[in-house]
């Protein structure tokens, strides 16, 4: 966690697909760092994320109890290659936006920051 109150998550690279468990797993380890309080977070998925179908469901319904804005910080990449990521980007239920840079992430998490 930030000074700033903002979470930021770095993920791992690589082609397998993330799992439930793994999902959940990162999902307590969130609810720890931020003492169960929602607060804004930075994703950096450190390329275009792959997730199990049970464990994209389970990412989005834990990620909106802990947070209260999302970035997501992509490297440049083409529309084919995102795949279904953006469909699941839609299916957040808070204010999500995708960065190639984190500098410009972070300035706008500011306004979903506690005073």
């Amino acid at each position: 966690m930030r000074d700033d109150g903002v979470v930021v998550g770095r993920g791992l690279t690589g082609d397998a697909p993330r799992t439930y468990n793994e999902v959940m797993e990162n999902l307590e380890v969130l609810r720890t760092v931020t003492g169960g309080k929602a607060v804004p977070g930075l994703w950096d998925p450190g390329a275009v994320p792959k997730y199990e179908p049970d464990a994209l469901r389970a990412l989005i319904a834990g990620l909106e109890k802990s947070l209260t804005a999302l970035a997501i910080v992509l490297p440049s990449v083409d529309g084919p290659a995102l795949g279904a990521f953006p469909d699941a980007i839609n299916a957040f239920l808070l204010p999500v936006r995708v960065f190639g840079d984190e500098a410009e992430a972070l300035e706008w998490l500011r306004e979903f920051a506690a005073d």
